[in-house]
């Protein structure tokens, strides 16, 4: 008898295990952020973590009209990646200490329950093209040629 208690015991643990094994689903963030201008093309990247055996879709970069931000590439998942990944590209469009735009992605578990799944925060420190010291005013445009003063074609005869 004693036996049996130990087996019931062992099931139970093994049991318990086997379901905290399937942690949280969540996304890691990979990305450069050291010396980015205005324009500079940032190539983000987030890998599936944990979520057991379920089924992620397909992440959304989630930008509000006259944001901050403008993704160029992607997003797209990157094709045999287990567990599954994704990369974007991302242009910054203003200076300063920007947020990075909500990344989310839709995961359902085997019961069929869909969870939205969002990237951690991250901010990213943009400079500008033009050195902060040198005075440098950016270059005004020139008119079109032929525009300015007289043209030379009323100044002979015909």
């Amino acid at each position: 008898m004693r036996t049996d208690g130990f087996v019931i015991a062992a099931v139970l643990a093994v049991a318990a295990a086997w379901s905290g094994a399937a942690a949280e689903p969540e996304l890691e963030l990979r990305l450069e952020t050291a010396g980015v201008a205005l324009g500079d093309r940032i190539p983000v990247e987030l890998v599936a973590r944990g979520g057991g055996d379920g089924l992620w879709g397909d992440l959304s970069v989630q930008i509000p009209a006259g944001g901050e931000w403008a993704v160029v590439e992607g997003p797209e998942e990157r094709p045999g990646s287990a567990p599954p990944a994704w990369t974007v590209t991302l242009v910054p469009l203003a200076v300063g200490d920007l947020d990075l735009p909500a990344m989310v992605v839709g995961v359902r578990d085997p019961a069929g329950a869909v969870r939205q799944v969002r990237a951690p925060d991250a901010v990213v420190t943009v400079g500008s093209v033009l050195a902060a010291d040198d005075g440098l005013e950016p270059a005004a445009l020139k008119p079109p040629v032929g525009v300015e003063g007289l043209p030379w074609e009323w100044l002979v005869p015909g």
